[in-house]
């Protein structure tokens, strides 16, 4: 038995067999041996007789298995007997590691890892230390054979009993009128108190809402929620949240009520809940400025594990029957991926106790022509808020819809012609699709998410119906899999959130664009003899043209010259010789009305036809010397005047 230290980073790893998939369940120590994963086992696997199947099959393999080794982390050998069968374990050892977040914080710059364990417990800090330290890291157990069998999360077996979740009534809860004492809402300096009489000092403002205002307080972790004066005339919020507080939720992240407060009248004001830390999802995630500004750093995995992490909690949501009714991006607060907070849960729908803010183009297309005030969702509606929030995120601040010919976002809801393409060739797709830096972040995202999109969010697809709509535990098993996927991409452009191209596969014929060097798919060439991208033919090229009427030089775009020369060869095409400023400054034709470009005017302000027409109409008619009747039209006027000073005395027969 070896120690393997800091140092062994540089020991190579057999490579005849690389997988691009994590192992699955029945899969042996042979075929891990044949992988690129490190292997890491805990201390409580030595004494089971499956560890020791395991054990015996990989050292059968001698020729690859003296090169890779079974490790086991050192700081598990407290007080722990190694027996002497398993000689061909490596201890690894790190100064400084004394748990596993900073061993794996340590490890993670080496690749992926597998651990294998049979302690649930350890295995879920083992998971925790992954997260905090941003490691690739798959948890197994063994069966009986020392095969690897799937590991479930506690976290994601976890279903709320049904007698702890909130009932679903189908009708709203009555309201009374409150009469007050105290006629305003306490604000910024006011002493507030608790059920038990505890003062609590208002701070700051943190954020609001139509309904209220969320103060930081002189307590630590806690914040207040005031309502504005109004809403305390009615007793909405006091019983909403006293129902609340009837099932604490104890959920990481979910800032739930933990208490009421009133004022020095004893009257309800508001409530106390867990502070939110963090960035407005909304205002800092939700778009491509303010996610390069808040998180810099941050590459696609981290942005898909963030989507994981709120999934998480809107599973736990679901579980307990709290509905999003609207889903609002601006009470989601992100600290970081691992750490998100749910703000403002009592706007959520609870019971017979419905939202009171809408916003009709984040809910779903049958509810764009409903015109009830106050109403209960259902969860198939609330479905597709949630499948809005993960593309929302995905794509940052994209809607899957736009407005395209419609009158308004609504109708495109309703429309459900979604935005993207989806499908070979486009045999299948939206009838209007975003083009350029969108297209790519799409053909990034991997082929059964973009599915999941397309069949959510295209009229008469799989999922696109109220009955069919897919839960938040099937968003998290498509998001698990692009987090997944992108533990080892083919394709490493599918790392960042946006994308430079279309993501390319084994086969994928590429050109180099010469503008931007960048290696394009050849479809996105739309002149692939220029080896310009889609992308660069707007930028300007170095063939330009003087305008014959402003006398200003101006340079053809890649894309309008090619378009040019291309007409030339074809069609007998003449380059323009007037600037688009020139073709854009458009007046009437004194005769027929129409506009066309002031330089087509001639002095008269006419239009080249009406000129012709009016050079063609007979403008003299006199008898010349000869007696005979002269007609002159008055393109022959104009000629004469121009080149003689006078008109013709004699007819053309004389």
């Amino acid at each position: 038995m070896g120690t393997h230290d800091k140092e062994g980073r540089s020991v190579q790893y057999p490579n005849k067999i690389r997988k691009n998939t994590w192992p699955i369940a029945g899969d042996s120590a042979t075929d891990l041996i044949k992988t690129n994963y490190h292997v890491m086992i805990t201390v409580d696997l030595l004494a089971t007789p499956e560890f020791q199947a395991f054990y015996l099959e990989w050292t059968k393999n001698k020729s690859l298995s003296e090169k890779k080794r079974i490790i086991i982390p050192s700081m598990e050998l407290k007080n722990t007997f190694i027996p002497s069968l398993y000689e061909e374990l490596h201890i690894f050892q790190y100064s400084g590691s004394c748990d596993y977040a900073s061993l794996l914080q340590n490890l993670k710059s080496m690749g992926v890892w597998l651990f294998l364990t049979g302690d649930d417990k350890k295995a879920e800090k083992v998971i925790k230390a992954s997260r905090e330290s941003g490691a690739y890291v798959r948890i197994y157990r063994l069966d009986r054979d020392g095969k690897l069998r799937n590991y479930k999360p506690l976290e994601f077996n976890r279903n709320v009993p049904q007698a702890d979740a909130f009932t679903m009534p189908n009708q709203i809860s009555p309201i009374r009128r409150v009469t007050r004492k105290s006629r305003t809402a306490p604000i910024t300096n006011d002493v507030v108190y608790t059920s038990d009489n505890h003062p609590i000092k208002l701070g700051d403002e943190f954020m609001s809402n139509p309904q209220s205002i969320t103060y930081q307080t002189d307590k630590l972790g806690i914040q207040a929620k005031i309502y504005q004066s109004e809403w305390l005339t009615i007793s909405y919020f006091e019983d909403k949240v006293k129902r609340m507080l009837e099932k604490p939720i104890k959920c990481e992240g979910i800032c739930w009520p933990t208490d009421i407060l009133h004022n020095a009248e004893g009257e309800f004001v508001g409530i106390i809940v867990p502070t939110a830390e963090g960035y407005q999802l909304k205002q800092q995630l939700m778009g491509q400025q303010g996610l390069e500004t808040t998180f810099p750093e941050w590459d696609r995995k981290k942005l898909t594990h963030l989507t994981k992490t709120i999934l998480d909690k809107i599973i736990y949501l679901q579980d307990m029957n709290v509905l999003f009714g609207l889903v609002n991006p601006g009470a989601i607060f992100v600290k970081d991926e691992n750490h998100v907070f749910f703000a403002e849960m009592d706007t959520y729908q609870i019971e017979g106790f419905p939202i009171l803010s809408y916003e009709k183009v984040m809910q779903a297309p049958e509810l764009q022509d409903s015109n009830e005030g106050m109403r209960l969702y259902t969860k198939q509606q609330d479905n597709y808020e949630i499948a809005l929030l993960i593309f929302m995120i995905l794509l940052p601040g994209k809607f899957p819809y736009n407005k395209g010919r419609n009158k308004s976002i609504s109708e495109s809801v309703k429309s459900m012609n979604f935005a993207f393409r989806y499908g070979r060739q486009g045999e299948e797709h939206g009838a209007r699709e975003y083009f350029g830096l969108w297209r790519f972040v799409w053909s990034h995202l991997g082929n059964d998410l973009k599915q999941a999109f397309y069949y959510t969010f295209q009229k008469g697809r799989a999922f696109s119906t109220p009955e069919n709509r897919r839960d938040a535990r099937f968003w998290q098993r498509k998001v698990r899999e692009l987090e997944h996927e992108l533990s080892n991409p083919y394709d490493t452009e599918s790392l960042n959130i946006f994308p430079r191209t279309f993501k390319r596969f084994s086969g994928t014929k590429t050109i180099t664009c010469i503008k931007c060097g960048i290696d394009h798919p050849d479809f996105y060439y739309r002149y692939p003899e220029k080896r310009i991208c889609n992308s660069c033919l707007g930028q300007p090229s170095e063939t330009y043209f003087v305008c014959k009427t402003c006398n200003k030089s101006f340079y053809y775009d890649f894309g309008t010259l090619f378009k040019y020369e291309k007409l030339v060869e074809t069609k007998q095409f003449s380059m323009p010789t007037h600037c688009p400023y020139c073709r854009s400054d458009k007046r009437k034709c004194k005769r027929c009305g129409e506009l066309v470009p002031t330089y087509r005017l001639n002095d008269d302000g006419l239009c080249y036809d009406c000129a012709k027409i009016v050079r063609n109409q007979i403008a003299k008619r006199y008898y010349g010397k000869c007696g005979h009747l002269i007609e002159l039209t008055q393109g022959q006027v104009d000629f004469h005047m121009k080149k003689f000073g006078n008109l013709p005395q004699r007819c053309d027969q004389c």
